[in-house]
Formats: C-alpha cells, sequence, structure tokens
C-alpha cells in the first residue's frame, strides 16, 4: 500500500515520514506535501491508496483536500490528524468516508495503528471487488453456455411455467416484452449415395455447420439458436411489435427458413429441411412449438427433402381418420403393380388420389 502525507509542520512532517516502521505494515510513503495544493499538484502521479493529513493548514484545509480526493477516487482510505478537537470536523470528515481521526499530538504506534487499520480495510474491498469481478467475468464466459442449456430444457418442456420468468432472467433473455413466438426445426437430408465427401461419421460436424450457417443467415431475425440432444437445429422466432399478425409473422418465419434452407444447400451441397410450428403469444408454450415443428419436420418422409414443412391444426386427427382407407388402397395398387395388373394399378391409382386429394384443404396439405 502507497501513502501520501501531508502536513504543513516541516517536523511532524519529517518525523512520519521518516521516524515510523511503515514497511512492517506493508506500507510505503510515496508522497510527501507541505499543503493542500502541493498535495493535489503531485496526486495524479503518485496515486496513493492512503493518506495522511492535517486538518488545519495554510491555504485549503485538509477536509478540503480529503473532498478533492474522494471526488477522484472512492477507495482511497484517509486518516486525519486534528490539533482540535472539534466536533464539526470530525462530522464533515465523517461524511467524506473518513474512518480513522486522530488528535494531535499523536504518539507513533497509535498513528501506525489506524493507518494499519485503513490498508487492511482497503485490502479487504479491494479483495472482495476482484472476487467480484473474476466472478463475472466468469460468468460472462459461461452465459452463452448457460443459456443453450436453459433453451434446450425450455424446448423440451423441462421448465416449469411458474420458474420460466425468473430463470429467463437469470440468463439475460428478456421474454416479457415478447408477443409472438415461433419454433423451426432444422435437420440434414440423408446423405445421397453419390456423396463422397461426408459419411454418417461427419453428423457432429454437419449438425455444427448447420447451427453456424443460421446464426449468420437469421441473426437479424431470429433471437434463440441451439442444438438438441436429438442434432436438431431450433430456430426460436420472436417479435416485440405489439401490432405483429400472426398470419404474418408465420409468413415471414417461413420465408427465413427457406432462405437458411437454400444458403445451406449452397454452402454445402447438400440438402435440409425443416418443421414449422404454429406461432403463440404464450412462452410457456414453447415446448408445444418445438413438438409441432418436429411433427412437421418428420412428414419429409412423404413429401420428399429439401423442403420446408407448416404444422397443421389437426393434421393428425385428419391422418388418423383417412389412414385405413389409404392403407387399403396402397395395398390394392401393390398388388397390381407387382402382378402386372395396368387396368387396376390404374383404377386403384385414380381412387387413391381421390381418396387423398378430396380431403386436403390448403396448398401444404396439397404438396
Amino acid at each position: 500500500m502507497n501513502l501520501m502525507i501531508v502536513e504543513d509542520e516541516p517536523i511532524l512532517r519529517n518525523n512520519l515520514a521518516n521516524n515510523i516502521a511503515w514497511d512492517e505494515i506493508g506500507v510505503e510513503v510515496i508522497a510527501v506535501a507541505a499543503s493542500s495544493e502541493e498535495a493535489m499538484n503531485m496526486y495524479d502521479r503518485k496515486k496513493p491508496d492512503l493518506v495522511l493529513l492535517d486538518i488545519q493548514m495554510s491555504g485549503a484545509s485538509g477536509l478540503d483536500l480529503a473532498a478533492w480526493i474522494r471526488e477522484r477516487d472512492e477507495l482511497v482510505r484517509m486518516i486525519v490528524l486534528s490539533g482540535h478537537d472539534n466536533f464539526e470536523f470530525a462530522r464533515r470528515a465523517l461524511e467524506l468516508g473518513i474512518r480513522k481521526y486522530l488528535l494531535k499530538p499523536a504518539g507513533e504506534s497509535e498513528i501506525k495503528r489506524a493507518v494499519a487499520e485503513a490498508a487492511d480495510e482497503l485490502r479487504q474491498v479491494l479483495d472482495e471487488r476482484h472476487n467480484y469481478a473474476v466472478l463475472q467475468q466468469r460468468w460472462a464466459q459461461h452465459l452463452p453456455f448457460v443459456r443453450l442449456m436453459f433453451l434446450s430444457n425450455w424446448l423440451q418442456g423441462h421448465v416449469s411455467s411458474w420458474e420460466l420468468r425468473d430463470r429467463s432472467k437469470e440468463v439475460l433473455l428478456d421474454i416479457e416484452a415478447l408477443r409472438l413466438f415461433c419454433v423451426a426445426v432444422i435437420d440434414m437430408d440423408p446423405l445421397p449415395e453419390e456423396e463422397t465427401r461426408f459419411t454418417s461419421k461427419d453428423a457432429s460436424l454437419l449438425q455444427f455447420s448447420v447451427r453456424a450457417i443460421a446464426r449468420e443467415v437469421l441473426e437479424p431475425y431470429a433471437d434463440w439458436i441451439v442444438t438438441m440432444p436429438n442434432g436438431y437445429t431450433a430456430v426460436v422466432f420472436t417479435t416485440a411489435d405489439a401490432h405483429a399478425q400472426p398470419q404474418t409473422f408465420t409468413q415471414e418465419v417461413n420465408a427465413n427458413v427457406r432462405k437458411l434452407l437454400t444458403v445451406i444447400h449452397q454452402s454445402l451441397k447438400l440438402t435440409a429441411s425443416a418443421g414449422i410450428s404454429r406461432c403463440t403469444g404464450r412462452p410457456e408454450e414453447l415446448a408445444k412449438l418445438y413438438e409441432q415443428a418436429r411433427q412437421a419436420l418428420q412428414q419429409r418422409i412423404l413429401y420428399g427433402n429439401h423442403i420446408a414443412v407448416t404444422y397443421l391444426e389437426h393434421a393428425e386427427e385428419e391422418k388418423a381418420v383417412n389412414a385405413q382407407p389409404e392403407l387399403e388402397l396402397e395395398r390394392e395398387l401393390t398388388i397390381a403393380l407387382e402382378t402386372g395388373n395396368r387396368t387396376k394399378a390404374a383404377e386403384t391409382l385414380d381412387r387413391l388420389w381421390h381418396a387423398v386429394m378430396d380431403g386436403v384443404h390448403t396448398v401444404d396439405q396439397v404438396y
């Protein structure tokens, strides 16, 4: 710890600087001043940790100097030497954060002890601040990982609605102002047989590539992008626009997802597909949106690869109702094809076509 001594009496100033074993308490005298003005002139160059100062000096008083120092550095610890037991002096010293107020003639041991206590107090404050700064730095370093873990658990339904608000604040996700949510799930399509650059062992590399491309392409539009345990890349789209309409918002999400699939194809020379959920204004339903997006993605088995599929309300119910007739017709078609019965195959295909198409109502269903 570095000490500055400010005292206008030459003999006392010399004794304070040279006759006290400051090294025994880990303190070094780095500056000696005969007035407040002289102390101010050298303060910025010396940067003391501790200041031992007289109150009554010619020119600016010690309290004026203390106020001047306090404006520049709240950490500096000051010890006052006063020749008068003046209540007003003591009150003003307390206001300036001065905890040690010694009356002249104070003994060397008393002065040394007061400086040592001030030094210990400052060391403790600096240690606490350092530890806090280290914790903040470590938290900042780990925050992205902690946030991704929270998002993954949230999407999987492992965060209850009652703890959602508090836990989101802990990872610095502001969900209070958000009005609409939509989830897209992206996955690489199966590798084509002619692919020679990648194999099934490169799945992790391709998943990482998808996430990296998604962050680059969707950064202005998507708030949260996370790789899920099953390897899917989940993208959470949100908007804080109080006037946003669900239909318009969903259209924007679709456009951005289709753009992402195009960029993935151009970058990797491989295709990926996406499932897109409906939208909601309730953050506690995010897990439901994720499941909708997963179900939509599974439809690529029927529709083919390199496609963005939007989740359709009641699709599962419609599928269950129509599944049995379709299966029977598929069996008839298979038999007709295997037996080479061209007429039967054409007739069955026509019936199968109408069984499916007569019950659809949207472009996505037709596709």
